[in-house]
């Protein structure tokens, strides 16, 4: 991308360079983010920590919400359209929403004892990583539909 800026390319293709640039710092982020989560399950199973049910069904809503995000945002950008772009943002307000609510649930099971609290952790630490992920995700819609057009 550097070396791209430095071509004359026409001032609207240059333009564009800034913002393709903080996206592919923002798909970097979301790799850190997954790393993070690949360490943390490990954590989980090293430390033969369990989650609830209910635990374990909310992860997976969560997980299938930013699989979708993903790959919707990945087509987004790919094809630059704002229209998606506009339905990802949407979805990254649904996210945080959502994992306010996990936080929640995740409370009332500690004082209910259905939870341990090593594990809890795990747990936080697994929905604040996934909603860093739609953060960046997020990022990307809004450069498509402010900087890419």
């Amino acid at each position: 991308m550097i070396d791209l800026s430095k071509k004359d390319i026409g001032a609207d293709v240059s333009s564009k360079i800034p913002a393709l640039v903080h996206s592919i710092n923002d798909i970097e982020r979301i790799g850190d983010h997954a790393e993070n989560l690949v360490e943390l399950a490990r954590e989980k199973m090293s430390k033969h920590l369990v989650f609830s049910d209910q635990a374990i069904a909310e992860l997976n809503e969560l997980n299938n919400e930013i699989e979708l995000m993903f790959f919707e945002t990945m087509a987004a950008l790919d094809h630059n359209d704002p229209e998606q772009a506009v339905l990802i943002m949407k979805r990254e307000e649904r996210i945080d929403n959502f994992t306010d609510d996990l936080r929640a649930s995740h409370i009332d099971r500690l004082e209910r004892g259905f939870c341990l609290l090593q594990s809890g952790v795990i747990f936080l630490d697994i929905i604040s990583n996934i909603e860093r992920v739609a953060d960046h995700m997020n990022n990307i819609a809004e450069a498509i539909t402010n900087d890419l057009q």
